[in-house]
């Protein structure tokens, strides 16, 4: 497959090939009925309920505390910070305490607008949902959860059921089977089905939290991501000593920056080599041509190869074999590498995590794509971006990427 290219002016077309392609789907949903039953069954036991909650409509203005859960992954996290904000300007009064994951702890951690965050595995165990329950419960008793994971619906159930009262609303994503759905909803209140078909996941979250509020006056949101001064401070070493100019706005960042009397600075941009999903993965002989490529399209700019916590080893060892002095491998924590990302010119990355931080900060984008569903649900919201999608990137050519460029610049 040759690459196709999408950017911000043609993303539509996009999302109209996934929705043509889901509506000429010959994939049928069956439900099996006796494991259905089953399922069923099961959510009785749980939940001690024989017909589901009321599902209502919730007047924030009334609450107190809210949890959210969402623990899965950095990017994931970042397409939901507008519904904190959201919440928040309905009612500023209101606490928000937050389930994460260890991946995206310190971003949710960083939020001003979050009271209490609780650290779990993206994919727990019962007995660790079972302990978390357990001290969530007897550290706080809450009006709402909103559970923006949606997948491991058993595991949210049961989670709740440990860690809430037994008539506490839960907002949830409901299902288009019939039978799993009506089970959802002994377990959730407000198992609500939303039209996520050709529609990026920030949008699909927004929908979910406000199909079952009262109606509030509403404008679109920016995803945020929140880091301070001193993270600034942590990554200054590595600026003065690379000679780098920080290219960030300070309006989006909330605080001033200091300029450092740097001698004919170089912007930079970041190469993220790496995806928490295994499938997104480049092979070595593709990052290396990408590097290469980068470098001469950019040839004035220093870039930095970042990875996971991981990939140390392996970006030393492509840094040896690239032997160029405007190339350079970067080893941060997450809030430091937030706080150098803001500062790039540029990012090229396959999706994952970095794409989305540099989203927020306004960052041109370069960002590889395995799928049509992919794409539309996970596409840079930066304001030039160019996706390349590709259903082997590591298959992504020299010719490929500097058409890339060429389309980012033309932004």
């Amino acid at each position: 497959m040759d690459a196709i290219f999408f950017t911000p002016q043609n993303i539509h077309l996009a999302q109209e090939h996934y929705q043509l392609k889901i509506n000429n789907s010959e994939k049928n949903f069956k439900q099996v009925f006796h494991k259905e039953l089953i399922r069923k069954l099961f959510y009785h036991l749980i939940t001690l309920r024989l017909r589901p909650l009321p599902n209502e409509l919730i007047n924030l203005q009334n609450l107190k505390n809210i949890l959210l859960v969402r623990n899965d992954g950095i990017g994931d996290w970042i397409l939901s910070t507008p519904i904190v904000d959201y919440i928040k300007e309905i009612n500023p009064k209101i606490n928000i305490d937050v389930i994460s994951s260890y991946r995206n702890y310190e971003l949710v951690k960083g939020n001003p607008l979050i009271k209490n965050v609780y650290p779990i595995h993206h994919k727990p165990t019962l007995l660790e949902l079972f302990k978390i329950g357990l001290k969530i419960r007897k550290a706080n008793t809450y009006d709402l959860i909103i559970l923006l994971k949606h997948t491991e619906t058993t595991k949210n159930l049961i989670f709740t059921r440990i860690a809430s009262r037994k008539n506490t609303p839960i907002i949830a994503f409901g299902h288009s089977l019939p039978l799993r759905h009506s089970t959802y909803q002994l377990a959730f209140s407000n198992a609500t089905n939303i039209n996520s078909s050709a529609t990026h996941w920030s949008e699909v979250m927004m929908d979910l939290v406000r199909a079952n509020i009262k109606p509030e006056p509403y404008s679109y949101i920016s995803p945020t991501v929140n880091f301070s001064k001193s993270k600034f401070d942590n990554i200054s070493n590595i600026i003065q000593t690379n000679n780098l100019e920080y290219c960030a706005d300070k309006e989006i960042l909330n605080f001033d920056f200091e300029t450092f009397p740097l001698s004919n600075p170089m912007k930079y941009a970041i190469f993220n080599i790496s995806s928490f999903n295994p499938n997104k993965h480049l092979n070595e002989i593709c990052i290396i041509e990408l590097i290469n490529t980068i470098l001469e399209q950019l040839p004035n700019m220093m870039l930095f190869i970042s990875g996971s916590e991981n990939d140390s080893e392996r970006i030393e060892q492509l840094v040896s074999k690239i032997n160029k002095s405007n190339c350079k491998g970067i080893y941060l924590d997450l809030m430091d590498y937030v706080a150098f990302l803001a500062g790039a010119s540029c990012i090229i990355s396959p999706d994952s995590g970095p794409v989305h931080i540099a989203s927020v900060f306004n960052k041109p984008v370069i960002a590889f794509y395995k799928s049509y569903e992919k794409l539309v649900h996970w596409h840079p919201l930066s304001a030039r971006y160019v996706a390349i999608l590709k259903d082997n990137i590591s298959e992504i050519t020299k010719e490929e990427l500097i058409k890339a460029f060429q389309l980012l610049k033309i932004q």
